[in-house]
């Protein structure tokens, strides 16, 4: 009798693609880059799709790829959820799911290294961003956008306990998530914070972030960037607005939205807050006027885009929120 051969899910198939685009452009490309506008050719383009047809055993017409020549895409027509709006990076498992809100410009193909590292135990899903997925507008609305979220959920997973967690602007999202399940009587047993920007509005007594190149951009320059960008598609023959151009606006929008957060709850619950080298006193100063309860910093050498990105950072947020869940969080 022959061995089944083990089914490919979307954390090895993303894993496969990054490595596979890599080889063919000599880097490692954003997750929502344009294999056509970054110099690929129809060739390379049918061989990647053939040999990640015979690595995933799922089809990979060329066709498909043509109109959504993206990492993203091409993962998420091979893969598509039974949930619109959620990746499922782990369906399975006995463990408590955990679910991430993904940042402004954020995709949830950025967690597969942490799904690897948390196990196959580890339910998790990421939520995210309305339109970053080709569907929906862009969401102004922290209230209107929290009970979608809240609804996505429940969807998943009718009743709780929840493990509930976002990066960037999304973490901020992810805590007006929290509250409204505890509200609702869902049991939250821990909030996770990957490096959540804090407006200085929310926080006046935490020393001014460092202006770094991820801040908002003036309105002009955003303009400037986005002609060039869509002259660039058209000189090229792709659509407008989709790969980076769309991703780039999507991002800028997110934050100049975060700007106009005026209030967050309090969380009594626990809490873990991972902070990179990005403005790590700010973020040790902010974050507790609004974490109440039992709550836990841990410093991690990496930038803020590059987060998750690498495996070792990735196992090490893993280790640490199995410590958080399989022991007590001391006050931080």
């Amino acid at each position: 009798m022959t061995r089944a051969t083990p089914a490919i899910d979307i954390v090895d198939a993303t894993a496969f693609t990054v490595a596979a685009w890599k080889e063919i452009f000599g880097r490692v490309l954003p997750l929502n880059q344009d294999f056509y506008l970054d110099g690929g050719t129809k060739e390379q383009a049918r061989a990647f799709c053939a040999s990640l047809q015979a690595f995933t055993g799922r089809p990979v017409p060329l066709r498909l790829f043509n109109r959504y020549p993206t990492q993203v895409d091409i993962l998420h027509g091979i893969y598509p959820t039974s949930v619109p709006g959620v990746t499922v990076l782990n369906g399975t498992g006995t463990k408590t799911p955990l679910f991430i809100v993904t940042g402004a410009g954020g995709v949830g193909l950025r967690f597969t290294e942490l799904a690897r590292h948390l196990g196959p135990d580890q339910p998790l899903y990421v939520i995210e961003n309305r339109g970053a997925l080709r569907s929906g507008a862009f969401e102004w609305s922290y209230a209107a956008q929290c009970r979608r979220l809240v609804r996505l959920i429940r969807r998943v997973r009718p009743t709780g306990p929840y493990l509930v967690g976002g990066h960037s602007l999304g973490a901020l999202v992810a805590l007006l998530v929290v509250d409204e399940l505890a509200r609702q009587g869902s049991d939250v047993g821990l909030y996770v914070c990957f490096d959540g920007r804090m407006p200085e509005a929310l926080a006046p007594q935490a020393p001014p972030h460092r202006k770094v190149g991820t801040h908002a951009r003036p309105p002009r320059e955003i303009a400037g960037m986005l002609l060039q960008s869509i002259g660039r598609t058209f000189r090229t023959g792709a659509l407008p607005w989709r790969g980076y151009p769309g991703h780039f606006l999507r991002y800028q929008l997110g934050l100049r939205r975060q700007e106009q957060l005026r209030a967050l709850p309090q969380w009594h619950g626990r809490a873990l807050v991972f902070v990179s080298l990005r403005d790590p006193d700010f973020m040790h100063a902010a974050w507790p006027s609004f974490l109440c309860g039992l709550r836990r910093f841990v410093d991690v050498r990496s930038d803020h885009l590059g987060f998750l990105s690498k495996p070792e950072t990735a196992e090490n947020l893993a280790q640490e929120i199995a410590s958080v869940k399989n022991s007590t969080v001391r006050e931080g």
